[in-house]
């Protein structure tokens, strides 16, 4: 985050710093936005992103919109969005600005700040609208070919459609562009569209020689020959595997709230997650009969445990917690210590 303090005064943030010179990749730019608000909703780090928010907002504002409300492509001092080929750039770019744009405004609601409330909901009501033209029956596309980076971004984004997801899932299924630095977001995407079964068949199929490689760590394109043979981006799945399968996110800054989503892929499943104010750990395991058993242990604060209602009866020993309803699942609350939670077909 100290790249801020080497923003110049055109309020074009650099690629890198120390800088003496602004190097602007837009797309990563866009990315580093969006991980900026990951790390305050991680850390709940207000002190920070308070320097932090003028500086994103200011960079936001360079962007100028079509007549259509979709943004007018920025080249920067070059133009990379991901290694390889097929990069649908026009559809990626107005992905992540969407995404970074409302990132940003999660991130000013959550500082209490409200100066530019306006921009925000006019500008992402018009991006959002300006994507339509990208929109198809086969998935998302700026001219006749679908790529799989740019589908998933839109997934990621927000900005594609439930009635959208079986064309996208046809494209992420049958399209394997992405390096290991956008293959993160193609596997996130499945997963929020529910295809955990998808997701963790690309990830094996992508990942396969370097699970079996003999070295520990992860190279940064797909053959070991080329590129680095440890790179940081190269572990995006390890942040699914936590996010989507472990299921402990936050809800709110700092892990002032947070919720656990199970899902159906894994019948056991042990789980540690270090967050500010403690560790959120479980263990999941399932009988012989299908009973499955949820040991808990987490912290003083408000979770909302999501257990689909398929899964059976809920019941709970060690703790007081309030059961509901929701979405197909039944939903526990709890405020901290431990408890154990059954199951039953």
């Amino acid at each position: 985050l100290n790249i801020i303090g080497w923003t110049k005064t055109d309020g074009c943030i650099p690629l890198r710093s120390p800088s003496e010179v602004t190097n602007e990749c837009p797309a990563q730019t866009l990315n580093f936005l969006v991980s900026a608000y990951e790390y305050y909703l991680y850390t709940g780090d207000s002190e920070t992103m308070e320097k932090f928010y003028p500086v994103a907002v200011d960079y936001l504002k360079l962007w100028e919109l079509e007549e259509d409300g979709s943004i007018v492509y920025r080249n920067g001092t070059f133009q990379w969005v991901d290694w390889g080929s097929g990069q649908d750039n026009e559809v990626i770019q107005n992905c992540w600005y969407y995404y970074a744009l409302d990132c940003t405004h999660k991130l000013a609601l959550g500082l209490g700040i409200d100066t530019d409330e306006q921009f925000f909901t006019q500008r992402l009501a018009s991006v959002k609208a300006g994507f339509d033209k990208f929109r198809t029956e086969s998935g998302f596309t700026s001219g006749t070919s679908y790529d799989d980076r740019a589908n998933a971004m839109a997934v990621v984004s927000g900005l594609a459609e439930e009635s959208d997801y079986p064309a996208v899932l046809k494209v992420l299924t049958s399209t394997y562009n992405a390096s290991p630095y956008m293959e993160k977001f193609v596997e996130e995407a499945l997963c929020i569209m529910g295809e955990y079964g998808a997701c963790i068949n690309r990830m094996l199929s992508r990942y396969g020689e370097m699970i079996d490689d003999k070295e520990s760590t992860l190279w940064e394109l797909w053959s070991k020959a080329e590129g680095t043979i440890n790179h940081g981006w190269s572990g995006g799945s390890l942040t699914v595997l936590s996010k989507y399968f472990g299921g402990v996110v936050p809800n709110d800054a700092g892990y002032q709230s947070y919720s656990i989503r199970f899902n159906d892929y894994f019948g056991a499943l042990s789980v540690n997650v270090v967050t500010p104010k403690g560790d959120i750990s479980y263990s999941l395991s399932t009988s012989a009969d299908g009973v499955k058993s949820i040991d808990l242990s987490t912290i003083s604060a408000e979770g909302l445990l999501y257990i689909p209602s398929e899964w059976g009866t809920v019941s709970i020993s060690g703790a007081d917690c309030e059961t509901s309803v929701e979405d197909g699942c039944t939903v526990v609350a709890v405020t901290g210590g431990s408890c154990v939670i059954t199951v039953t077909p």
